[in-house]
């Protein structure tokens, strides 16, 4: 396979109530497109909440309509041609609904201002196995759809929301209460300024979000955090106050005992969530060659507090503990008390060690 195809663009998405990272097979060349008789035979599934699981390589299918495809079967050229002339096409997503199906999601965008000011109208899918289009509203997709809001029209709404908060004469004179997306800077160059796909665990319905901060490279605080709904592109901004930026959560993972111990350990990619009715940054500890190692979870309005695990699930019930120490986030310890008795095999003992105190936690089978 790696002689005619190569993995390219994974989107994250729900199949099934978990969460994958999905790549269709794509051609490496137009001459690989040839050698493979235009034809793909599947994609890649590779779990995003368990660290251990291995990736699977879906091959029952005959995908002939891929963005590395050429002539008429470019997937951008196939729905040019389908009638779709007086639409532009934003950034194809690779979907699976949960009969493990490909499809690709398009959403479909018009200017409202000459050239200019782009909005979502409709959104496409296309079978990619048989060329087939169908034209929804947002509010009409099949219910497997995660994304039809397109990551770049969040993110450029989110941008003139923060800027043009009072107009335009106020972004070039005075420049009263303006905001952006915040960012990670390191030497001087911006690492971190984007928005992310977000999973709401209450109604299942990811949102994009994204901080906001104030223009001044100084501040070290989000304003509060924009969330736009994936599909409608509603957005709803949360003030908050006191909450670290991301540059801020970085600095208080990497300066975190069982990271700083580990030289070749740094934190990625902060995601601000709602955690145990807080705010907390959740932080991936990479090795040097990018592996995943561990786990952060920081308290937002204190950054000097970090959960660290080498899971999801360690992380969370570290960050519980944390939470119950500082008797916050709904999580408090209360002074009744129950014994219980339970038997069975042990699987795992690990321990943690907070402000001097050591907790051990027992894994029974």
């Amino acid at each position: 396979l790696g002689s005619l195809y190569e993995l390219n663009n994974y989107h994250i998405q729900r199949v099934k109530d978990s969460l994958y990272w999905v790549a269709p097979l794509d051609f490496r060349s137009f001459w690989a497109w040839r050698g493979a008789d235009h034809v793909s035979p599947g994609y890649v599934m590779v779990s995003a909440e368990d660290l251990n699981a291995a990736p699977v390589l879906v091959q029952n299918r005959e995908m002939r309509y891929l963005n590395s495809a050429s002539f008429g079967q470019n997937l951008y050229r196939h729905l040019y041609q389908s009638g779709l002339q007086g639409y532009s096409f934003d950034e194809a997503i690779f979907e699976i609904d949960d009969s493990g199906k490909p499809f690709y999601v398009v959403p479909l965008k018009q200017p409202t201002i000459g050239f200019d000011g782009m909005k979502m109208g409709k959104v496409a899918i296309l079978d990619p196995e048989t060329g087939q289009v169908a034209i929804h509203a947002p509010n009409t997709l099949p219910s497997w759809v995660d994304r039809a809001f397109p990551e770049d029209l969040a993110k450029e709404y989110a941008t003139y929301w923060g800027k043009f908060v009072h107009g335009w004469w106020n972004s070039v004179i005075g420049g009263k209460d303006i905001q952006q997306i915040s960012q990670v800077e390191e030497e001087g160059e911006d690492i971190y300024s984007d928005i992310f796909l977000v999973y709401n665990k209450i109604n299942n319905q990811p949102v994009w979000v994204c901080g906001m901060t104030s223009p001044s490279r100084k501040d070290s605080a989000l304003t509060g955090y924009m969330a736009a709904d994936s599909i409608s592109g509603k957005m709803t901004f949360y003030p908050v106050t006191s909450v670290g930026n991301e540059a801020a959560a970085i600095n208080a993972v990497e300066a975190s005992p069982e990271v700083a111990i580990q030289k070749n350990y740094h934190a990625a990619q902060p995601i601000l969530y709602r955690i145990y009715d807080t705010d907390a940054w959740v932080v991936p500890v990479l090795s040097k060659s990018h592996i995943v190692e561990k786990i952060a979870v920081a308290y937002a309005k204190d950054l000097r507090h970090v959960a660290i695990g080498a899971s999801k699930q360690e992380a969370l019930d570290r960050y519980k503990d944390v939470l119950a120490q500082l008797r916050v986030g709904g999580v408090v310890p209360t002074e009744e008390r129950s014994a219980k008795e339970v038997r069975g095999k042990i699987l795992r003992i690990s321990s943690t060690v907070t402000d001097g105190r050591t907790r051990y936690f027992i894994l029974l089978d």
